[in-house]
């Protein structure tokens, strides 16, 4: 939402702050994680424990987290879903409840910004190739 608000106000639909559709993203979040199975919770608090329990997650080979967190040059990111395919590969999944496709949501979107040990992330639509 910082994004869209500082870099695309035109975009900006400041409704998602409203405290019922908050509620409802937070169960539509947790409906996503039941479709990964077993999967490891970062409970929100401090930024800076929740990175290191998501760097302490992915060394102990947890396959699958729920709100895995980063930081890079003083900025935080959490993820609703990581997917860790082991050998520094992971998936990132973003859950967004919406009854349809809006441009504003940017599909495709590509982030090369460094992450733990500088390994990039990319985000690729289903069916491009690795």
């Amino acid at each position: 939402m910082l994004w869209l608000k500082q870099y695309k106000p035109e975009c900006f639909d400041d409704s998602s702050l409203n405290k019922a559709i908050l509620e409802e993203g937070t169960k539509v979040g947790e409906l996503a994680r039941r479709l990964f199975g077993d999967f490891t919770l970062v409970e929100y608090g401090d930024t800076s424990k929740m990175v290191k329990e998501t760097e302490e997650l992915i060394a102990a080979g947890k396959s699958i987290i729920a709100e895995a967190s980063f930081s890079y040059d003083g900025l935080f990111c959490s993820v609703d879903i990581l997917k860790n395919l082991g050998n520094k590969n992971v998936e990132l999944y973003e859950v967004k409840s919406s009854t349809k496709i809006r441009d504003r949501l940017y599909p495709g979107r590509r982030s090369d910004a460094p992450v733990p040990e500088n390994e990039k992330i990319i985000h690729k639509k289903k069916g491009e190739p690795t």
